[in-house]
């Protein structure tokens, strides 16, 4: 989970994308939604988890066959199919996250790097 407690969010796109419109009322009852403020607090633990991600996928550690293997990656997963999904998913995400004003303005650099290079929000941007 990338988040915890109050919510719980994972890496696949499609819930990433759920989680991320909270608050839009297209998509959820206004007396549904949760305070903006709290939303933040939600998205800045988001935020946390996938720099820790990318932390870690900076450390790469080497594998068997001479290639660099993230470290979160080689967390006992040794099924390559569930490996392909997680990179896909980590992947995703990043570009995903990165398309809410809140998240770019606020991410770590090594975020925004890695998410493809995307350029700091500027107040009022969504």
């Amino acid at each position: 989970s990338l988040t915890g407690y109050e919510s719980f969010c994972t890496l696949n796109p499609r819930q990433l994308d759920f989680f991320l419109s909270t608050g839009d009322d297209r998509i959820q009852h206004y007396d549904f939604g949760m305070p903006e403020d709290e939303f933040e607090d939600l998205k800045d633990d988001l935020m946390d988890a996938f720099e820790d991600m990318v932390d870690e996928d900076r450390q790469a550690h080497p594998t068997e066959g001479g290639t660099r293997e993230p470290g979160w990656w080689r967390r006992g997963y040794k099924d390559p199919q569930l490996l392909d999904t997680l990179r896909r998913f980590y992947s995703q995400g990043l570009r995903r996250i990165l398309q809410d004003a809140y998240i770019r303005k606020n991410a770590a650099s090594s975020v925004l790097e890695v998410g493809g290079g995307a350029k700091r929000a500027k107040c009022g941007d969504s």
